[in-house]
């Protein structure tokens, strides 16, 4: 173990996206560790690191807080250099390759650089929208900007303008530099892929709507496109169509080049892993996975391939697609990763002798995420692992190109730096502001509502890397404690619910536009998919309102209401109290009434046809509702904490003293695993001769 944050978590919730998850902590400090226990502070406290960046040597660590970029030394966490030169929040730091120039971006539609070395550079500006990125040519003679005015700039690395490339109709979501820097590709979601070449003249245009990503070839003469249909296009550089490769039937996810043959290498969600050639000709689908693919990639010397699954495993394949080794099996079993796992990062040195993935798990029976970085060699050997166990939630940021340098990012709290050979911290960032015990996710998953113990609602941007360390929008909203904030499913407002017996309304700018009323001090609010909005109060009502705050009718119960829920499709209202568990309808008509003395957390399906509860006797109850009648099924064997419905609505994840267990409610994949059990019966008992193939 590495090392151990102890903290309160108070909070723990995720986007709709499934895609983020955050933490609550009362922490607050910015410290350089190590394993020895010693401790060194780096610039004392800071509130308001927004973002952070390490060099690609590691020897550099650019921060930003609030407009100020301070550069430091990762040798001894001496500060370099404190630059103000943006009128607004800095929201972005870039490294050139060479680790020689950084490159800010701030909300005041500039683009700062500075020297590693602590001098500025220059101020470079231009668009007329916001700046969304900076690129760096691969030998960091050039800088291109893009930003929401269609256009993409040139500069060369010491702020002088060279060209604005124009012609684009929508906003430009990458730029990208060939592997020989010559050619510059500008991709829209609208109008295909433009290319340039090194000084900013038009090449040709790729005109193909609903390219999602392209790479391209080592020698930079062809284009390999992924598109929305299930396939990959290649292109050359003047724009014309090469083949199509049409071998996926699902969406794909990851697209390589061979460095040293003609050959291509792409996976996505339907598991399948395909090696082919660049004429289109499929060489080998390399199976095994029962999960879909996240990424795949050649290793830099082309001699090996690292396919990982959305399970988290990690398989190795030599560069003709034989299989090698399962590197690091996923923990289907015992963990739902789009609930509880932080994106996985892999990375291969650049010489091709070391594997490296950091994976993050949350262990229910400890209370804790667990940490493990594992390092194999290119034949699949283990050379390292490194567990660390954590109170607080963990987000990878980056490996640094020599592979020695580990960048972590705790979700609003705290960075920290890590270098592999030695374990030690270089540095921990950690931000002041706690929160409460209410928290929300916008249904777009760009903005977090969070309600802290001054009364507050605070807003919060989810890019965490960039803007979460802040909240953008602080609202003074009630004069007790805030039981429950919401976003309603437009995201346009906001709902809160206090002590202080109201329900208040917010727009997303954080102006209040109404204030609804109860007798008593209000535990919850929901909002239906369709924007009705209910409140679940003490004062033994649950009331209904649209969406402009007026009342529309109440549901009426014998004690203080403490939770409210719409089910998905927004048909079924589920309230609970002291004494029952309530389904109601949406004309406020009740119909069904469960003893709530049974039951400890329940969930709704997310197709609306079954309410899933655990009760106090370690059982698992599904109620099959249509509205008329109720079916349950019971299952036991389990001590439970807690249970979710995954959003695929296949799996129910219970969380159990002994950890995450996944329970599957496929019918398919149910069969499958019956007829795995009955093979060797049906096969080789005389009695089933004519039942053999069954399961065929």
């Amino acid at each position: 173990m590495i090392g151990t944050f102890d903290g309160y978590i108070n909070n723990l919730n995720f986007s709709p996206n499934g895609k983020i998850f955050t933490t609550g902590t009362a922490n607050s400090i910015v410290q350089i560790s190590s394993l020895n226990g010693k401790d060194m502070l780096l610039g004392g406290k800071s509130n308001n690191i927004s973002t952070i960046a390490l060099s690609p040597d590691s020897q550099t660590v650019a921060t930003a807080e609030d407009k100020t970029v301070k550069l430091w030394s990762r040798a001894n966490g001496s500060l370099i250099k404190n630059f103000t030169s943006h009128n607004k929040k800095v929201t972005k730091l870039i490294f050139s390759h060479d680790s020689k120039t950084v490159a800010s971006i701030g909300d005041d539609n500039k683009v700062n650089l500075y020297s590693h070395n602590g001098s500025f550079i220059k101020t470079i500006s231009g668009h007329t929208n916001s700046v969304s990125n900076v690129t760096f040519s691969h030998d960091s003679q050039l800088i291109a900007t893009d930003g929401d005015d269609n256009l993409v700039k040139l500069w060369k690395r010491d702020g002088n303008f060279i060209k604005a490339l124009t012609g684009h109709t929508s906003t430009v979501q990458q730029v990208i530099f060939s592997s020989n820097d010559r050619i510059i590709a500008s991709i829209t979601s609208d109008d295909g892929v433009k290319l340039w070449n090194r000084d900013g003249n038009p090449l040709s245009t790729i005109d193909y709507p609903g390219i999602q990503d392209i790479e391209f070839s080592p020698d930079s003469n062809i284009i390999a496109s992924i598109h929305r249909d299930n396939t990959v296009k290649l292109w050359s550089i003047d724009g014309k169509l090469l083949t199509t490769f049409r071998k996926h039937h699902d969406t794909i996810n990851s697209v390589s080049f061979s460095p040293i043959d003609k050959t291509i290498i792409s996976a996505g969600d339907d598991a399948k892993i395909q090696l082919w050639r660049t004429d289109g000709t499929l060489i080998k689908t390399l199976s095994g996975n029962t999960s879909k693919i996240k990424t795949v990639q050649f290793s830099p010397d082309g001699m090996f391939i690292i396919s990982v699954a959305y399970d988290n495993t990690v398989k190795l394949w030599n560069r003709n697609g034989d299989f090698i080794k399962t590197l690091y099996f996923g923990n289907t079993e015992v963990l739902d990763s789009n609930k509880f796992n932080n994106d996985n990062l892999i990375s291969i040195s650049p010489d091709s002798k070391i594997i490296t993935y950091l994976i993050s798990t949350f262990s229910t029976s400890q209370g804790r995420y667990i940490f493990n970085l594992k390092m194999w060699n290119s034949k699949g050997k283990e050379l390292k692992h490194i567990q660390k166990n954590s109170f607080v939630s963990l987000s990878f940021t980056g490996l640094s190109d020599d592979s020695k340098t580990i960048a972590f990012f705790i979700p609003e709290y705290a960075l920290q730096l890590r270098n592999i050979d030695d374990s030690k911290n270089v540095v921990t960032l950690r931000d002041s502001d706690s929160v409460n015990g209410a928290l929300s996710f916008s249904p777009d998953s760009q903005t977090i509502a969070t309600t802290n113990k001054d009364n507050t609602i605070q807003l919060w941007h989810t890019d965490i890397t960039e803007k979460l360390k802040e909240p953008y929008q602080i609202i003074k909203a009630h004069s007790d404690k805030i039981n429950s904030v919401t976003f309603s499913p437009d995201g346009k407002i906001i709902a809160s619910a206090s002590n202080d017996k109201t329900v208040k309304l917010w727009n997303r700018d954080g102006t209040r536009f109404k204030t609804l009323l109860h007798q008593g001090k209000v535990n919850r609010v929901a909002f239906s998919p369709d924007g009705i909005l209910a409140s679940a109060a003490e004062d033994t009502t649950v009331k209904l309102w649209d969406s402009q705050g007026r009342e529309q009718r109440k549901l009426p119960h014998s004690q203080a209401v403490k939770y409210v829920a719409f089910s998905p499709d927004g048909n079924t209202i589920l309230t609970q109290s002291n004494d029952y568990i309530k389904l109601w309808n949406r004309n406020g008509q009740e119909i069904k009434n469960i003893d709530v003395s049974q039951y400890s957390s329940f969930d709704f399906s997310p197709d609306s046809k079954i309410l899933a509860a655990f009760t106090n006797y370690s059982e698992l109850k599904l109620h099959y509702l249509n509205g008329v009648w109720f079916k349950e099924a019971k299952i036991e064997g389990f001590s439970i904490n807690g249970l979710s419905f995954n959003p695929d609505g296949k799996t129910i994840v219970v969380t159990s003293d002994d950890g995450i267990s996944t329970l599957s409610l496929d019918i398919d994949e149910l069969l499958k695993r019956a007829c795995n059990l009955a093979h060797d019966y049906l096969q080789n008992n005389p009695k089933m001769e004519n039942d053999r193939n069954l399961c065929s």
